[in-house]
């Protein structure tokens, strides 16, 4: 169940993620003349292998194409850190409103390879 008590449609566990991404919006042209062709920052608010949320001044519609470009810090089997870079492509599956703040954008990422889901798998799982 999610926090409004209906039903969880997240395949993947999330972890919680408070650290800057960089995003461009690639489709509909509408929405790139909107929020314009250069990347804009913001605040990741929560990470998983298949999607993340962050916030936004912008109500990025559904079904918007991003690319999106964050830094993970994972760890190696020494206990030591590893930083690694993400550049993926992800659909906008919605845009809440959050007052003042601007929307929370939930978003499922694209085409996802084998190396960038163990990436972002290490990552949740070592959020325990």
């Amino acid at each position: 169940m999610s926090e409004e008590g209906g039903i969880e449609k997240r395949r993947h566990k999330r972890g919680g993620a408070k650290f800057f991404l960089e995003y461009k919006v690639c489709s509909p042209f509408e929405v790139v003349t909107m929020v314009g062709g250069d990347n804009n920052t913001s605040v990741m608010t929560d990470l998983s292998e298949s999607g993340a949320a962050f916030l936004t001044e912008y109500k990025l519609p559904v079904g918007t194409v991003l690319e999106i470009k964050f830094t993970v810090i994972t760890r190696d089997y020494t206990g030591g850190s590893k930083h690694q870079k993400i550049i993926i492509r992800s659909e906008v599956k919605n845009s809440t409103p959050m007052g003042k703040d601007g929307y929370r954008v939930g978003i499922e990422f694209i085409n996802v390879d084998a190396e960038k889901k163990n990436i972002l798998d290490s990552f949740v799982k070592n959020k325990d």
